[in-house]
């Protein structure tokens, strides 16, 4: 049998895992037979080879068309102005 030690490069790491997380793991390592470190690896190598969408495929955000900035009573130099503005039916006015 093949030692995991044998075939690849390896690297020692600390992971820290949900206790019940790798309670299953090592539950399924021993299930078929394996090392956890086999389980682990293999998990891994599933995860990245799964395309994960880039933006243009999740979709974009939208972009406002609209025109003319912000209303006058609205101090672009602070933070607190628009938010106060927000709050505040009567700024329209």
């Amino acid at each position: 049998m093949l030692r995991l030690d044998d075939t690849f490069p390896c690297m020692r790491i600390t992971v820290d895992l949900p206790d019940e997380l790798l309670t299953q793991a090592r539950r399924r390592a021993a299930d078929e037979g394996r090392s956890l470190t086999a389980l682990l690896v293999d998990g891994l190598h599933l995860r990245l080879a799964r395309r994960v969408p880039s933006v243009s495929v999740r979709g974009q955000l939208p972009v406002s068309r609209n025109r003319g900035g912000m209303q006058p009573w609205i101090d672009p130099g602070s933070n607190a102005s628009p938010l106060d503005a927000a709050d505040d039916d009567s700024a329209a006015a």
